[in-house]
């Protein structure tokens, strides 16, 4: 009897640790993370489905196409490439993985975010050691020129990459390219849809960020007898790819990123999540404009800087109203700002 109380109680604990563990990573999580502390970030994987699917099942009925069969193998991304290779929503899956990558390289160097050059990373000793996992043959997916499919499940591989780059942390993503009938008063059409699943890991190779980012076209292609423009379709995509990147970056506290040199635009993300700006640097020329004298310098920096103040908190107050930050964070900002006054 004593045995088996002892073992339920060593179930209990058990249990009993385990949620609290939940509980205490599930607090920690809601915290954005601050980016300064995770530079310089290697790039590690980027992949992506080999079609462009619709978002809705229930869409498929609404069209007349010859809709591609399902990609969860390797055998279906043949037929698609065999029986579709005239579907521009295919045959132009390795330029739409490209473009994604870059587009994700160029958006996080404008917010300030410091990456590894991709040479240095796809070029070390570590990185090409990796093989990929036998499953990853049986599975459709694309990756940008010279890059591997890796998974963050592997905290070793990845601290072993990490460790020789010299970068504190490691980005992996995947996107998933789809497309989503709207509807509005007067007409219909068709917009671009791009979930961004991010695994972002800590120099140990821990998963610190594991989150999916929606963005989606505020172009849309007319959708007429149930039928559209599929390379109008293509050509918007880049949209969506953007926006959902936006929102990644968004998710960071970027306080001490290059914020001598940065500044935040306005409208900075849609409820929908449309296409924003980004951060964006300012140039030399902005920071060593000429000064007549002394005095005019003291007044311009003074007036310089309470436009600033004004600006920053505008902005502020933009990212609150679109539910970007939390009203504790959005106060600590504020009270930050004004603390220069």
């Amino acid at each position: 009897m004593k045995k088996i109380l002892s073992i339920v109680t060593t179930f209990a604990i058990c249990i009993l640790s385990a949620g609290i563990a939940a509980v205490c990573f599930s607090c920690a999580s809601t915290e954005p993370l601050v980016m300064a502390n995770y530079s310089p970030v290697a790039i590690l994987s980027v992949t992506s489905n080999t079609t462009v699917p619709w978002y809705d099942a229930d869409k498929k009925a609404n069209t007349d196409e010859e809709d591609e069969v399902n990609e969860d193998s390797v055998i279906n991304s043949m037929l698609n490439n065999t029986l579709n290779s005239k579907n521009p929503e295919i045959s132009s899956k390795t330029d739409r993985i490209n473009e994604a990558e870059k587009i994700l390289r160029d958006s996080l160097a404008e917010s300030g975010m410091k990456l590894l050059d991709k040479n240095i990373v796809l070029n070390s000793s570590s990185y090409k050691y990796v093989n990929g996992n036998m499953l990853d043959f049986l599975t459709a997916y694309c990756i940008p020129d010279g890059y591997k499919k890796l998974s963050s499940d592997s905290s070793k591989v990845t601290r072993m990459i990490l460790n020789e780059v010299g970068a504190k942390a490691g980005l992996f993503v995947v996107f998933q390219f789809e497309k989503e009938r709207v509807s509005g008063s007067v007409s219909s059409g068709v917009r671009a849809r791009t979930t961004m699943t991010v695994r972002f890991v800590n120099e140990n190779g821990k998963v610190i960020l594991r989150k999916d980012f929606v963005g989606v076209s505020t172009t849309t292609v007319p959708f007429v007898n149930r039928k559209y423009d599929k390379d109008a379709l293509v050509d918007i995509i880049p949209e969506s790819i953007k926006a959902a990147i936006t929102r990644f970056v968004y998710s960071f506290d970027l306080t001490g990123v290059d914020s001598s040199d940065n500044v935040l635009v306005e409208n900075p993300v849609s409820e929908e999540g449309t296409a924003i700006p980004l951060p964006v640097k300012k140039t030399n020329e902005e920071e060593n404009l000429p000064i007549a004298n002394e005095s005019v310098k003291e007044d311009t920096a003074t007036v310089k800087n309470e436009d600033d103040i004004q600006t920053r908190l505008e902005k502020l107050n933009n990212l609150y109203k679109q539910g970007l930050i939390s009203e504790e964070d959005y106060n600590k900002r504020k009270n930050e700002i004004l603390s220069e006054i």
